[in-house]
């Protein structure tokens, strides 16, 4: 009978073990000019789960001058988007952010799974509260010219988890 008991612990343990966790969902995301974010969601915990992300779009940059001379890393200018009060125009630390959202769905533990979705329209909320929709292309570019480069050379693109309701 003790063994028996022994047993069944050992093995209540273990399940309960086994069970215990919480779900860890990164993200590798890139959007393109139309707006689609393409993600590679990866679960490094221990228990299925699932996440969903926003993409916010930084100006990082007025022109393309500005680019060629000030390399700033995209680690130091990402974090530009965290001072509110700077309303959308070509000032360096203006933002938009996707009114739509990219879900992983249900990762399993240790498990990788890749999501396209289109998460238009970008948005920035002003002090008043009030929203304005920005074409994404018009909000990066640094210029008309093909000098310039491409649509997103003036702006870093930002993930930021959201509620998945």
């Amino acid at each position: 009978m003790k063994r028996k008991y022994k047993i069944y612990l050992t093995f209540l343990l273990t399940l309960f073990l086994t069970s215990c966790g919480e779900p860890n969902i990164e993200n590798d995301c890139t959007l393109n000019g139309r707006g689609i974010a393409s993600c590679d969601f990866r679960n490094t915990g221990k228990v299925k789960g699932d996440a969903c992300f926003k993409a916010i779009l930084v100006r990082t940059h007025k022109s393309y001058e500005d680019y060629r001379v000030k390399l700033d890393t995209d680690s130091v200018m990402k974090q530009i988007w965290l001072d509110p009060g700077v309303e959308w125009s070509d000032k360096i630390g203006s933002y938009i952010e996707s009114q739509g959202k990219v879900c992983s769905g249900i990762v399993e533990s240790k498990d990788i799974v890749q999501r396209s979705k289109d998460i238009r329209p970008f948005f920035f909320i002003s002090d008043n509260n009030t929203k304005g929709g920005h074409d994404i292309n018009m909000f990066c570019n640094l210029g008309n010219n093909r000098q310039s480069g491409e649509w997103y050379r003036g702006c870093s693109v930002v993930f930021e988890r959201v509620e998945d309701n």
